[in-house]
């Protein structure tokens, strides 16, 4: 499920040096004309801010106008500003609001065509448009939907156009020769179209083959370079890219040099190739190099006298020689932004909304000034006009100078900020005095508790000591998708990071020791399973666990002897309508049931080897029959096989409830005494299972009278068809047991949060007559938080008896 994508481009190839016709500059490279002056006192200053509404769109500007798109509540606008003053000069409404879904933010993707008349602009709902720049007169609209038969892609229409030989070109994505088309820029008449390949989020640019202007498009499959006047196909090459949102979807063809074109289209890796002349009527495509750089990003690289500037991840700035693809350089400062060259430096725009500037070179990042620009999340790249840089983030627009006369913030590495721990700054404070700064971090490490330094109420500080250049945290409390620097204690191997966390809080934390080795806190002998894996790579196998003094562990993890434990039976099910399909089980018989004669309820884990694993459910059960849960018969199912054959998107929710409705249950009511009474009968997951928990038996009622769900990892859409799976509860009176985590997962620069999902479904349950026992938990997600819920779970769904007795 894609999270958030950006893509946002568009320029005039003819435009002046002056101008910034759109996210990629004049020359559709990211780089600017110019230089900015190196005396000392130079730096950033402020001109001006005007409000703006949600987008992604860049900022254009051309003819003293500064114009981009963004939801203004209701509608998706179009809108510029005097580039002197910021007074918002015109408004055009485009369509009503596409909402942001899935992590997005709302309002549109792409930024405008802006030239010293003209406004051109695609609206995610599919409309491209030509305006008066002087006005913001409608000129003329074509609606791709319904002109060209052209889909929209999951986030809307994103694709911005260029403009090359009074033709504009656009990414369409229809069927059958449909890929790209090209409209008259004065009417709006189709030109051409061609290409069969499907398009989701990339962006053309103009480069010059043979002498000639081209325009090199990408699909998810295909690269195209066309003539733009004629329509002309010149070549056809499948590029090799990745689906994925941070792959070839989001994929923009970077200018690297003579010939030279780097693309980002796979998680693993990117690709150089050289584009060179066949002829007038043809080109030729060979790839330089492949290698694991510059990759799982949504931020465009720029290049440089040879080298290429981008993001590696979400998190490291990195250098790579574009004639090789050889690593030269990580960095994390100053954070993960979008890059852009003026002259010889190298300008980043983060998503924290800081400005920073310091040389493109491949010796490494040195910082010479930065600000403070929002105080908002950032999403749209930099556009560099006449001297000026031209920001956006969700709110804001601003214009930001260069002056020589500004005081320019401090050059180099930020200093480290003062900490709040008092014993933690005690001792920085006195080390700087002590005679040996070796034996004096030894004996405060050994003077300590194991694992991170905490001083009542909240505070908190994560200490790594060892060999290393860079040490960064991850953790529940920063987010998904973040690593957070740590700071080195001058003239010392230690590195430390504080945070601040409720006193009853639990999370979940490792370290990532010189950018690559993910490793748990060696100083914390709390380890927890470390499941999770995403695009900053796999976690380590176990990660490490951090209880606030206020936390209190639960009481049925603990070891039980063996006399007291269940049993464990495997079975392997295979589906009856389904050839080939199959699925594994293993049945938890708790304590006494092979001397007992009581039929019993029944509860379906559906990803259930993590459960037992790593959820450690059989020990809990363990602990929790017959006292405070009723003796009860688990099967914990493994992921299904599906065979030669596996069933569709469409088709999967069914498949899977045929085939544990069915065939499953149909196994354990013929091997074992199960009462087969729907109120008897649960089903439980977590996660991802959650969801497909949920789905399950609000789509069979007839069979299950319980639900158990922990954190149901759903999107915007995902909530939405789930939603539309729940009867009312007179219809179907499930006993529901919910809960989610206060540091669960959730992105700081995304719109998602799925302690706020379930929340909110939480809530739309109880609207539906449920009432959904569990709350929110003070713990990250993941089985390290559930499995002390396992408890809470249990005694929902399958409450003791008043008199409990052996099985």
């Amino acid at each position: 499920m894609p999270l958030a994508v950006l893509v946002a481009s568009g320029s005039l190839a003819a435009a002046s040096d002056r101008d910034w016709p759109g996210l990629r500059g004049p020359r559709h490279d990211g780089a600017a004309a110019g230089t900015l002056e190196a005396s000392e006192g130079a730096g950033f200053a402020v001109a001006w801010r005007a409000a703006l509404g949600a987008g992604y769109s860049s900022v254009a500007v051309a003819g003293g106008r500064a114009v981009t798109l963004f939801s203004d509540g209701k509608s998706d606008v179009a809108a510029a500003f005097d580039v002197r003053t910021g007074r918002e000069l015109w408004r055009y409404a485009i369509a009503p609001t596409l909402r942001g879904k899935d992590g997005s933010f709302d309002g549109p993707i792409a930024t405008p065509v802006a030239a010293a008349d003209r406004v051109y602009g695609l609206g995610p709902l599919g409309h491209l448009f030509a305006l008066d720049a002087g006005s913001g007169r409608e000129l003329w609209k074509v609606d791709l939907a319904a002109s060209e038969q052209a889909p929209a892609p999951h986030y809307g229409y994103a694709a911005s156009p260029v403009l090359a030989d009074g033709t504009l070109v656009v990414l369409v994505g229809a069927k059958e020769g449909g890929a790209i088309a090209g409209f008259d820029a004065a009417t709006g008449a189709r030109r051409w179209r061609l290409g069969d390949d499907v398009v989701a989020y990339q962006v053309p640019v103009v480069v010059t083959i043979g002498g000639r202007q081209r325009v090199v498009a990408v699909g998810d499959a295909k690269l195209f370079v066309v003539d733009p006047a004629s329509g002309r196909l010149l070549v056809e090459h499948a590029h090799g890219g990745q689906p994925h949102p941070m792959a070839n979807e989001s994929l923009v063809p970077v200018p690297a040099g003579e010939g030279r074109l780097f693309l980002k289209h796979r998680l693993d890796t990117s690709t150089m190739l050289r584009l060179t002349a066949d002829g007038d009527e043809r080109v030729r495509v060979e790839t330089l190099w492949t290698a694991p750089v510059l990759r799982q990003t949504y931020v465009v690289p720029v290049y440089h006298d040879g080298f290429l500037y981008g993001m590696s991840g979400r998190m490291t700035l990195t250098c790579v020689d574009a004639a090789t693809g050889a690593q030269r350089w990580r960095s994390r400062e100053p954070g993960d932004g979008f890059p852009l060259l003026v002259g010889d430096d190298l300008v980043m725009l983060t998503k924290e909304s800081t400005l920073h500037v310091g040389r493109a070179s491949p010796q490494g990042w040195t910082e010479r000034a930065r600000i403070d620009l929002f105080g908002d999340v950032v999403w749209s790249p930099l556009g560099f006009a006449d001297g000026a840089f031209f920001a956006r983030g969700q709110k804001q627009i601003a214009r930001v100078d260069w002056r020589t006369r500004e005081a320019a913030a401090a050059a180099g590495k930020p200093a480290a900020p003062a900490p709040s721990s008092p014993r933690f700054a005690s001792f920085l404070a006195g080390l700087g005095t002590a005679p040996d700064k070796t034996q004096a971090l030894s004996a405060f490490l050994a003077a300590l508790p194991p694992g991170p330094l905490v001083e009542w109420p909240d505070r908190v500080v994560f200490l790594y000591r060892g060999p290393a250049s860079d040490v960064a945290i991850a953790g529940d409390m920063n987010g998904d998708r973040r690593e957070d620097p740590m700071w080195r204690v001058e003239g010392t191997d230690l590195f430390w990071y504080e945070a601040t966390l409720e006193p009853d809080a639990r999370v979940n934390y490792h370290f990532v020791r010189d950018f690559e080795e993910r490793l748990p806190d060696p100083r914390n002998p709390q380890r927890v399973p470390g499941h999770r894996s995403g695009t900053l790579g796999t976690f380590p196998a176990e990660q490490s666990s951090l209880a606030m003094p206020g936390w209190r562990a639960p009481d049925h993890l603990r070891e039980v002897a063996a006399a007291r434990r269940g049993r464990i039976a495997e079975h392997v099910v295979e589906s009856a309508t389904r050839p080939g399909a199959k699925v594994s089980v293993k049945v938890y018989l708790p304590p006494g049931y092979d001397q007992g004669r009581e039929r019993l309820p029944v509860a379906i884990v559906l990803g259930g080897d993590q459960a037992r694993e790593a959820g450690l459910v059989p020990r809990s059960l363990d602990n929790l029959i017959p006292a405070r849960v009723a003796p009860v018969l688990v099967a914990f199912l493994g992921n299904p096989e599906w065979g030669a054959k596996p069933p569709s998107d469409d088709e999967s929710d069914a498949a899977l409830a045929e085939l544990v409705s069915r065939d499953v249950l149909g196994l354990l009511d013929a091997s074992y005494r199960t009462d087969t009474a729907p109120d008897r009968r649960a089903v439980i997951g977590a996660g991802f299972s959650a969801y497909q928990a949920a789905e399950l038996a609000f789509r069979r009622p007839q069979v299950y009278g319980a639900l158990g769900l922990q954190t149901i990892i759903m999107l915007d859409s995902d909530d939405e068809l789930l939603r539309k799976q729940v009867p009312a509860a007179a219809e179907a009176p499930l006993r529901v047991y919910l809960d989610w985590g206060r540091y669960d997962y959730h992105a700081t620069r995304e719109a998602w949060d799925m302690g706020g999902a379930n929340a909110r479904f939480a809530a739309f349950l109880r609207e539906r007559g449920y009432r959904p026992a569990g709350s929110e938990a003070p713990e990250g997600a993941g089985w390290a938080g559930w499995r002390n819920r396992t408890d809470r779970v249990f005694e929902t769904l399958f409450p003791p008896k008043a008199t409990a007795g052996p099985a």
